[in-house]
């Protein structure tokens, strides 16, 4: 690889590998080469391996007082990388706050719309009952028909949220050496927390309205 230096002239390197990491980026190169080329006398960078065991915290406070002389400044790489992992995490978990709160709105939505409903055909439910339909037959119908919805919504936005996945994953996390996985317990579990939710916010409404009298429901009309 040639390179151009500020001071005139061109060098020939030799590129000997890269490192995959992203907390010290840039070239490591000799210092006596870097200040014959561009004439910058820069401060030195020692990468330290520490045995198995040892705290690297510790042992970076350590440092720093032992070569406080030589204004020894040392940032651990594992602290580094915990910082930006709890970072990572927390833009996750602010985007699961929004989704949780989506959710609710949506089940809330849902079972507001199927009491309308169900206020709305009162004088059907009241022709039901008079052609034989019992209390429980009712409240299955109407749970039925909340079921399917409940269960629609949660195939398509779990479809959705897998296929959103896979595409940040695709566009930025697989050339990370990262894995792409589903979590289908997380998955499991909100999807039946969220059919239990529907159908506890339209049981009570059913229930209601499947007392209802027939012959009260049709002297009303």
């Amino acid at each position: 690889m040639n390179v151009s230096g500020r001071m005139g002239g061109e060098h020939t390197l030799t590129v000997i590998g890269f490192m995959e990491q992203s907390s010290l980026s840039g070239a490591f190169m000799n210092q006596g080469l870097v200040e014959s080329f561009t004439g910058l006398n820069g401060t030195n960078l020692f990468m330290i391996k520490l045995a198995d065991g040892v705290d690297g915290q510790r042992q970076a406070v350590l440092m720093e007082n032992q070569f406080w002389e030589q204004r020894l400044t040392t940032i651990p790489i594992s602290a580094v990388a915990q910082e930006a992992v709890a970072q990572i995490n927390g833009i996750f978990d602010l985007i699961k706050a929004f989704l949780a709160m989506g959710l609710i709105i949506g089940i809330t939505g849902l079972g507001i719309v199927t009491i309308r409903s169900i206020h709305e055909r009162r004088i059907e439910i009241g022709m039901m009952r008079a052609i034989g339909y019992t209390k429980r037959m009712i409240v299955s119908n109407f749970a039925l028909e909340s079921s399917f919805v409940a269960i629609l919504g949660i195939l398509i936005g779990t479809s959705l949220g897998i296929v959103t996945g896979y595409l940040l994953w695709d566009g930025g996390f697989s050339t990370m050496g990262i894995d792409f996985f589903v979590p289908w317990e997380p998955i499991l579990f909100v999807g039946a927390a969220s059919f239990v939710a529907t159908l506890l916010t339209v049981l009570p409404a059913a229930r209601g309205a499947s007392k209802v009298s027939p012959a009260e429901v049709l002297r009303f009309e």
